[in-house]
């Protein structure tokens, strides 16, 4: 499998390395492809997601994107990479599992 890694900026940084070292001991068979995205790489290319970054994930067979960071006012020429990326690639759904726990008192 190829997975399209986007650390992006700010916590993206941190936490997507920490999901790279669990995922390497699940599936250690899985080859890592890095990309750029985000408000750091717009401010040095001037393009949040660049078009080797779109290649790139449309060549894998899944993205990790970690967090970007964005600015604080409206930016001429700034749109969100994620948003873009979910757009291009027809990504609609951000399914996020669940887990419902009992609560004190009450019946299920």
């Amino acid at each position: 499998m190829k997975l399209c890694v986007i650390e992006g900026d700010g916590i993206g940084r941190e936490v997507v390395p920490a999901a790279l070292t669990v995922l390497h001991a699940v599936l250690p068979q899985v080859e890592i492809v890095r990309a750029e995205a985000g408000w750091q790489t717009f401010q040095q290319t001037g393009t949040a997601l660049p078009p080797a970054t779109l290649d790139c994930a449309g060549d894998c067979q899944a993205v990790l994107f970690g967090a970007v960071s964005s600015p604080l006012q409206k930016v001429a020429g700034y749109r969100s990479p994620i948003v873009q990326l979910r757009r291009e690639l027809g990504c609609y759904a951000n399914i996020r599992p669940t887990l419902t726990l009992p609560l004190a008192g009450c019946r299920a």
